[in-house]
């Protein structure tokens, strides 16, 4: 399940935040949701968390947790892209001793499409749209390139809000 970490800091007027839920401490008054602003030095954040994924070609890695599913990610912070900071971990077995961070860049040496493309859908959403032959990364241990196009492995994005 994907999860917006926001601590109980986030107060607004009476209002406070918590991870998929709101809870009131008293009643809202009109105008109170017009605006929703972290402490200084604190960022909104959401995490698609770990999902599971076998296909890494010409797809669109998004929040839907269905293992092989194309979508967007959702993660409403209500901004642009230019506003968000994205980061893509990959992990072979879903934990986060084992994973990496994803460069967004595309290869084409001629004859491999390969990489990683973040497009802005609205403000509530982004695409994750990886290479027609998936992707490629350079191994910890001996700095060779890999393809990444049919491992059973894990993604998650994570997004902050930064303006």
């Amino acid at each position: 399940m994907a999860t917006k970490i926001i601590t109980d800091e986030y107060v607004f007027k009476g209002r406070v935040h918590f991870q998929n839920y709101t809870k009131f401490r008293r009643a809202p008054i009109y105008g109170e949701l017009e605006s929703l602003q972290p402490k200084q030095g604190e960022w909104y954040k959401y995490s698609t968390g770990q999902i599971n994924r076998s296909d890494w070609t010409n797809v669109h890695l998004g929040s839907d947790t269905t293992k092989n599913a194309d979508s967007n990610v959702t993660h409403n912070l209500n901004a642009p892209l230019s506003d968000l900071l994205v980061k893509v971990l990959i992990s072979t077995d879903g934990t986060d001793a084992n994973s990496f961070e994803m460069g967004h860049a595309v290869h084409y040496d001629g004859t491999i499409d390969t990489g990683i493309t973040i497009f802005n859908i609205d403000n509530n959403n982004i695409r994750v749209q990886t290479g027609s032959l998936g992707f490629k990364y350079n191994q910890d241990s001996n700095g060779a390139i890999v393809t990444i196009a049919a491992q059973d492995w894990y993604y998650e994005i994570n997004i902050w809000k930064l303006g």
